[in-house]
C-alpha cells in the first residue's frame, strides 16, 4: 500500500489506540480495471430461497457495472425454471442435485469465463455500486482478493475494525471479489469441509500462506439476511476466515 497517499489517524477500540490509515486519495481515484471493463462472473449458490433469491437478483440488475455473468448453482427440491426468466441478467442456471456448498461454488468457479470471480450467498442485499466498490478497491492496492464486509441488521453501522481498509483477517466466502490467478494459485475450495464449518478458513489461510494480498474492503458491503430457512446453512454451519493463530 503506498502510504505517501496516506495519513495516520487514531481511533479507540475496546480501550486500546488502533492504527488507521485513511487513504485520502481513495475517493477520487479512476479505477483503471473498470476502464477495461472485463468481466467478472458472480456465483450464487442457492437452495429453497426464490423469495430471497429475488431480491438480490433485482439488486445486481441494478448495479452500475454490467458486464457480468451470473452463475448460479440451483440445488432446490423443486427447480422453478421459469422464475429466472423475470430477470435481465446474463445468467447461466444449473442444476445440482447434492446439497453442497463448496461443490456448487467449485463448479461455477469451473466454468466462469471472468477474469474476475465474484462470491455472493443467495440471501443477501446490496447497492447499486457493490460490484463497482470491489474493482476499485484490486485496482487501488493491487490487490489479489477484495474481502468485503457483511452486516446481519439493515441499517447496522459497520464494525469499527472493519471499517476501514486493512489487510484483511476474515474471509467471508458470502461477499469476495477474486482474481482468477488466486485459484490458479491456490486451487478450488477444499470438499472435504462439505457440512462443516472453516472451508472459508482453510482457504484463506491457504490464500495468505501463498503470499496472496488480501484487502478488508469495507465500502463493498452487504446486509447479510441469514435467512433462518433453506440455502445451505441447512446441510453446514456459519463459516468465515478468522484463523487468528495464523497472524
Amino acid at each position: 500500500m503506498n502510504q505517501r497517499n496516506a495519513k495516520i489517524a487514531w481511533e479507540l477500540t475496546v480501550g486500546e489506540g488502533t492504527p488507521k490509515y485513511i487513504y485520502e486519495s481513495y475517493p477520487s481515484f479512476e479505477c483503471s480495471i473498470k476502464k477495461n471493463n472485463p468481466l467478472v462472473s458472480i456465483i450464487i449458490p442457492t437452495l429453497n430461497r426464490y423469495d430471497q433469491l429475488s431480491d438480490v437478483l433485482r439488486d445486481l440488475e441494478c448495479q452500475d457495472y454490467k458486464n457480468t455473468e451470473i452463475i448460479i448453482i440451483d440445488q432446490s427440491d423443486s427447480i422453478n425454471k421459469e422464475f429466472y426468466d423475470y430477470f435481465e441478467l446474463n445468467m447461466v442456471i444449473v442444476k445440482q442435485e447434492d446439497k453442497a456448498l463448496w461443490k456448487a461454488r467449485n463448479s461455477a468457479i469451473l466454468m466462469s469465463k471472468g477474469n474476475f470471480i465474484l462470491l455472493l450467498d443467495d440471501d443477501s442485499r446490496i447497492d447499486k455500486y457493490w460490484i463497482s466498490e470491489h474493482l476499485k478497491c484490486i485496482s487501488y492496492f493491487n490487490a489479489d482478493i477484495s474481502a468485503g464486509v457483511s452486516m446481519s441488521t439493515i441499517g447496522a453501522p459497520i464494525p469499527k475494525h472493519y471499517s476501514y481498509f486493512r489487510w484483511a483477517d476474515q474471509l467471508d466466502t458470502g461477499n469476495d471479489l477474486l482474481k482468477r490467478q488466486v485459484f490458479e494459485k491456490c486451487g478450488l475450495f477444499d470438499l472435504q469441509f462439505e457440512g462443516m464449518r472453516m472451508g472459508d478458513g482453510e482457504f484463506g489461510v491457504r490464500a495468505y500462506k501463498n503470499g496472496l494480498k488480501i484487502i478488508n474492503n469495507s465500502n463493498a458491503k452487504r446486509i447479510h439476511l441469514k435467512t433462518s430457512h433453506g440455502g445451505l446453512r441447512e446441510i453446514s454451519g456459519w463459516d468465515s476466515f478468522r484463523s487468528m493463530s495464523v497472524f
